[in-house]
C-alpha cells in the first residue's frame, strides 16, 4: 500500500497541469550564425524552427521583417550575425515578432550554446506572455449581470448604479486595442550590457539600434604588445617585441528583400621597435560582395575559412600565412573572385579563382657567418643542413600570367546537428622549396598542389561536438624521387570538444577539447621538420574557464611525438567595457631535434598585451 501511494502521489507531481502544454513558438533563424543557432536550440520544445538561412537581409523597417517573417511562417525571428568562430569574436543577436518589430538583442564574445539558448528562450518567451495578453480581449466582468442580492452587503443597490450596468456612449468599446505605438520590448531592447550584465538604458539601446540602421559601420582595435623571450638572449637575436598597433575595419551594406550589395575593408598598421620587419601596414581584407537571392559573387581580396577545427586546418589551402612567429600566425586574404549557390536549406556551392599568386612569408636570411652560411636575427630562421656552404643561391620568381592561376571549389552541407564538406584546389604552395645540387648550388623554386579535402562537424548527443577534417595534397612528384620537387602527402586532424555550464549558469562556462593531428608523406621517405611542417604527429588537451564576457583563463598542453611538450597559459580580463588586459606565457622543451619544441625549446617567451576594442 505505501509504495502505490507513494507511486501514485509521484505521478500527481509529475502530471503536467491541464492547459500547461502550449504550442510551440514557430521561429525562423537568419544570418551567417544561423546554423550555429539551430544547433544551440535544438531538442527545446518551447519552439520550432521552420526556416535556417544564412544570408542575413538588412532590412530597416518593421513592415520589411513583418512580411518576411509572414513568408516564413513564423511567429519570430532570431538573427543571429558576427564573426564568432574567430578569437575574440563577437555574436550579435536580434529577436523580431511577427510584426517586424524589435524584442531584444544582445552581443556575446564567442559562440556559447548554453548561454544563447537561455537567452533565445527567455526572450521568446517574454514575447509569447506579451502577445497573449495583448491579443486576447478584456473578458466581461460577471458582476455587471448579477442580481442585486448577490453583491455584497458593503456594496450600494444597484438602482444607484446605473453606469456600471450599461457603459457609457462616451466610453469605446471593449474592442481588440488598437496596435501599440511603441515597438514590443522597447523598455529592455537589449536585455543586458554585455560587459556589466546589467540593464541597457533606453538611449544607449536606441543608439547601438540606430548604428546598425546607418549603411556602413567603423570598427577597430588599438593596442600595445610587449613579449620576452626567456632564455639565450643573444645580442644578435631579437630578443623581445614592443610593438604598437591598429586595425580598422570598416563595412558597409545596402540591401533589400532578396538583393544585398555589400563592402568590407580591413586594415592594420603596427610598429615595432624592437623587430623591424613588424614595422609594416598592410590590408588583410577589402572586397566587395553583392548577393540576389540564391546567388552572391564576391571581387577583392579575402581571406576563406574553410574547415571545422581549430589551430590546425589541412582542407584551408587558399590563404595567405605570415609564419615569421609560428605561436601567433596571421592569415591575410588573396585577391580572388568568388561565386556561391545556394541549393536549398541545406546545400551550397562555391567556386573561387585567384589569379594571382602571393607567397607566404617567412622568416628570411639577414646575413652570412665566415663559414658562408645564412644568418638572420629571427629566432625562428632554420639554416638548411647541407654539406657544404652553399656558393649560389637561386629561388624561382613569383609566377605571374596564366601560370599563377589557381582555383577551386567547395560543395557544403548544413542541418541543426551535422555540417559536412566536400573541397578541392589547384593551387601553389605558398612557400619556396629549396633542393641542393652539387657542388654547391641551392635551388628553390614554387610547386603546383591538387588538393582535395574533407571536414565535418557532429553535435553528438546533444551536448558533444566532433570536429574533423582531412586532405590529400598531391605534387607532380607521386613517386618520391625528385628531390627539387616536395613530396605528396596526407594530413589529419580530429578534435572532440563539449562546454559545461558551471556554478552560475551559462554565464560560468568551462570547455574541454582534445585534438590529435597527423601527416606523412606518401612515398614514405618522411616529411622534412620545418615552419610549413612542424608537425608530424601530436596530441593536444585544451580548458578554457569563461566567466561571462570579461574574463577568461585558456591552458594548452601540446605533446609533440616523441618527445616534445608544449605548454601554453592565456588570461585575460576586460577591465572596463571595450579594453582588455591579457597576459600569458608559452614553454617549449624537448630532448632532440626532430621535434618542433627541441629545435626551438630556445624560445620561452612571456607577454602582455593591453587592448582597447571600438
Amino acid at each position: 500500500m505505501r509504495r502505490s501511494s507513494l507511486i501514485a502521489v509521484l505521478v500527481l507531481l509529475l502530471e503536467p497541469p491541464a492547459g500547461a502544454e502550449e504550442t510551440p513558438t514557430k521561429v525562423a533563424l537568419i544570418g551567417p550564425q544561423a546554423k550555429a543557432l539551430a544547433r544551440a536550440l535544438s531538442g527545446s520544445p518551447a519552439l520550432t524552427v521552420v526556416n535556417v538561412d544564412p544570408v542575413r537581409p538588412s532590412l530597416e523597417k518593421p513592415a520589411q521583417w513583418a512580411l518576411l517573417a509572414e513568408s516564413l511562417g513564423a511567429q519570430a525571428i532570431v538573427v543571429g550575425f558576427g564573426n564568432a568562430r574567430k578569437t575574440r569574436g563577437k555574436l550579435h543577436l536580434e529577436v523580431r515578432d511577427s510584426q517586424g518589430e524589435l524584442a531584444g538583442g544582445r552581443v556575446l564574445r564567442g559562440f556559447r550554446p548554453a548561454a544563447v539558448r537561455r537567452w533565445v528562450l527567455a526572450r521568446l518567451s517574454a514575447l509569447a506572455a506579451k502577445t497573449k495578453t495583448v491579443e486576447q480581449p478584456e473578458p466581461q466582468k460577471p458582476a455587471l449581470v448579477k442580481p442585486a442580492w448577490v453583491e455584497p452587503p458593503a456594496v450600494k443597490p444597484p438602482v444607484v448604479k446605473p453606469p456600471v450596468v450599461k457603459p457609457s456612449p462616451v466610453q469605446p468599446p471593449p474592442v481588440k486595442p488598437a496596435p501599440a505605438t511603441q515597438p514590443v520590448g522597447e523598455a529592455d531592447p537589449f536585455e543586458e550590457d554585455p560587459g556589466t550584465g546589467k540593464p541597457l538604458r533606453a538611449p544607449r539601446a536606441a543608439a547601438a539600434e540606430e548604428r546598425r540602421a546607418l549603411p556602413f559601420a567603423l570598427s577597430g582595435d588599438v593596442w600595445a604588445h610587449h613579449m620576452s623571450y626567456l632564455r639565450y638572449r643573444d645580442a644578435g637575436l631579437i630578443n623581445s617585441r614592443n610593438e604598437v598597433g591598429l586595425r580598422l575595419q570598416l563595412d558597409g551594406r545596402l540591401a533589400s528583400m532578396s538583393k544585398y550589395l555589400r563592402a568590407h575593408v580591413n586594415g592594420t598598421a603596427r610598429f615595432d621597435v624592437s623587430d623591424e620587419s613588424r614595422r609594416e601596414a598592410f590590408f588583410r581584407e577589402a572586397y566587395v560582395e553583392a548577393g540576389w537571392g540564391p546567388v552572391a559573387f564576391c571581387a577583392g581580396k579575402r581571406l576563406l575559412s574553410w574547415g571545422a577545427t581549430d589551430a590546425f586546418n589541412p582542407v584551408d589551402v587558399l590563404k595567405q600565412s605570415d609564419l615569421r612567429d609560428p605561436l601567433d600566425i596571421e592569415e591575410r586574404g588573396l585577391f580572388l573572385l568568388q561565386a556561391r549557390l545556394l541549393l536549398g536549406q541545406h546545400l551550397a556551392l562555391a567556386a573561387v579563382f585567384v589569379p594571382l599568386l602571393e607567397a607566404g612569408i617567412i622568416p628570411s636570411p639577414t646575413g652570412m657567418d665566415p663559414q658562408g652560411r645564412p644568418t638572420s636575427s629571427s629566432r625562428w630562421f632554420l639554416a638548411p643542413a647541407l654539406p657544404v656552404p652553399p656558393t649560389f643561391v637561386a629561388p624561382s620568381a613569383l609566377t605571374d600570367g596564366p601560370e599563377a592561376f589557381q582555383y577551386g571549389g567547395r560543395l557544403s552541407f548544413s542541418s541543426s546537428v551535422v555540417d559536412a564538406a566536400l573541397s578541392y584546389a589547384y593551387s601553389y604552395i605558398p612557400f619556396p622549396h629549396f633542393a641542393f645540387e652539387p657542388p654547391s648550388f641551392l635551388r628553390g623554386g614554387y610547386h603546383r598542389r591538387h588538393v582535395m579535402g574533407f571536414d565535418f562537424q557532429w553535435t553528438v548527443l546533444g551536448q558533444l561536438l566532433l570536429k574533423g577534417e582531412a586532405a590529400v595534397s598531391l605534387t607532380a612528384d607521386r613517386d618520391g624521387s625528385d628531390p627539387a620537387v616536395p613530396d605528396s602527402y596526407v594530413s589529419y586532424v580530429l578534435q572532440l570538444e563539449h562546454t559545461f555550464s558551471m556554478l552560475g549558469g551559462s554565464d560560468n562556462s568551462l570547455r574541454l577539447l582534445g585534438q590529435f593531428f597527423g601527416e606523412h608523406d606518401l612515398q614514405g621517405s618522411g616529411l622534412p621538420r620545418d615552419l610549413i611542417h612542424p608537425f608530424h604527429f601530436l596530441g593536444n588537451l585544451g580548458a578554457e574557464w569563461k566567466y561571462r564576457d570579461h574574463t577568461a583563463v585558456e591552458l594548452l598542453v601540446l605533446y609533440d611525438a616523441p618527445s616534445g611538450v608544449m605548454v601554453r597559459l592565456r588570461a585575460w580580463h576586460e577591465l572596463v567595457d571595450g579594453l582588455r588586459l591579457e597576459a600569458g606565457g608559452v614553454l617549449l622543451e624537448g630532448r632532440d631535434d626532430d621535434t618542433f619544441a627541441g629545435l626551438y625549446s630556445h624560445n620561452d617567451r612571456l607577454y602582455a598585451k593591453l587592448r582597447y576594442s571600438f
